[in-house]
């Protein structure tokens, strides 16, 4: 089975999770930037490619924690582009790639060592539990959706399509990871070419 492109992993999981630049308070008021990467600490933060966005330079590692601790005293739920007058700084657009890139490497990796047959389903449901991993962790997903994980145990990808609701997330985003697994469905149900 082909695996999924990096593009079509961040063309599913992007709008959901959103792309954003500077730093912001996710669902849940955890600091957070780009696409869905949760930046448990301001030494966290520090790892990553900051720059001032007046003067286009490299930020400071106080430039940074003074933009994490604004941000982390903000009033929340708020759509992201809340915070940005809180911040003096953004993670150039090559970097938030970068960042995803390796938090979809790591989730593939994850999903490999909990489900054994994940490189031999169909694409469309390695993208679809891809964007499950990222939005309950693959820990999560593995050990709290058990109808789930009987339906994919058993390559029933129509009861997976079913099961894979998640009353957290947007009507949009489930209905994009329940149509992959009802893409799958309807591909094992056709007939197989004679050879």
């Amino acid at each position: 089975m082909s695996s999924p492109t990096f593009e079509e992993v961040k063309a599913l999981i992007a709008p959901s999770e959103g792309n954003i630049a500077h730093m912001y308070l996710d669902s849940v008021g955890k600091v957070t930037v780009g696409i869905g990467n949760l930046l448990a600490t301001r030494v966290v933060a520090f790892e990553l490619a900051f720059v001032n966005r007046a003067t286009a330079e490299s930020a400071t590692q106080a430039e940074i924690a003074a933009d994490f601790e604004a941000v982390s005293r903000q009033a929340w739920p708020r759509v992201a582009r809340f915070y940005r007058s809180f911040t003096a700084l953004d993670l150039p657009g090559p970097r938030i790639d970068e960042l995803f890139r390796r938090r979809v490497e790591g989730f593939r990796q994850e999903l490999h060592a909990a489900y054994p047959d994940f490189e031999g389903y169909p694409g469309s449901v390695q993208l679809a539990m891809l964007d499950l991993a990222f939005n309950l962790g693959t820990h999560g997903l593995k050990k709290g959706w058990p109808n789930l994980n009987r339906a994919i145990g058993g390559r029933d990808w129509a009861t997976a399509a079913i099961e894979s609701y998640r009353p957290q997330s947007s009507a949009t985003r489930n209905a994009k990871v329940k149509a992959l697994f009802e893409r799958a469905a309807v591909a094992a149900r056709a007939p197989r070419p004679l050879g």
